[in-house]
């Protein structure tokens, strides 16, 4: 486990936990995120705020985003949140400034491809969504460390 990262709840401890055998990738993805938080971005402990979701509570998350004073989704509505398997994990940001965020989302970016045949989506995410700010981070099936240029 690296060092540099916190968890908003007990369980989303137990599910980072989890991740190495759930998702082997999505734990490495957060982890190196978490390390250059750290070390390139002013001492940065980020704090992991949600892995898994069951159906119930993502659409929980979904009413409340779209309600009055929610982010808005950023994904299709009726579509499954890849949190419901294991594939997404959100670094809160509501601490830091959306600069840093940003930077932290496009250096992941920077490193990996989602999904090779879908090149609009992307590993990670920063821009306002759901319910309090965060960087969305996903995984694909596809997803894959970028060829050195």
């Amino acid at each position: 486990m690296s060092a540099a990262v916190t968890f908003a709840t007990v369980r989303i401890e137990s599910e980072y936990g989890q991740l190495p055998k759930r998702n082997p990738l999505l734990r490495r993805i957060l982890d190196e995120a978490a390390d250059h938080a750290f070390d390139e971005l002013q001492g940065w402990i980020i704090c992991l705020s949600d892995i898994f979701r069951t159906p119930q509570e993502a659409a929980e998350i979904d009413r409340k985003s779209l309600a009055p004073g929610g982010l808005g989704m950023g994904r299709a509505p009726g579509s499954v949140s890849p949190h419901c398997v294991w594939q997404a994990g959100d670094i809160r940001t509501r601490t830091v400034s959306q600069a840093r965020a940003n930077a932290l989302a496009d250096w992941i970016n920077s490193r990996w491809i989602y999904n090779p045949s879908d090149p609009v989506r992307k590993v990670a995410d920063a821009r306002p969504h759901g319910t309090a700010p965060h960087i969305h981070v996903q995984t694909h099936p596809a997803t894959r460390l970028r060829s050195p240029e």
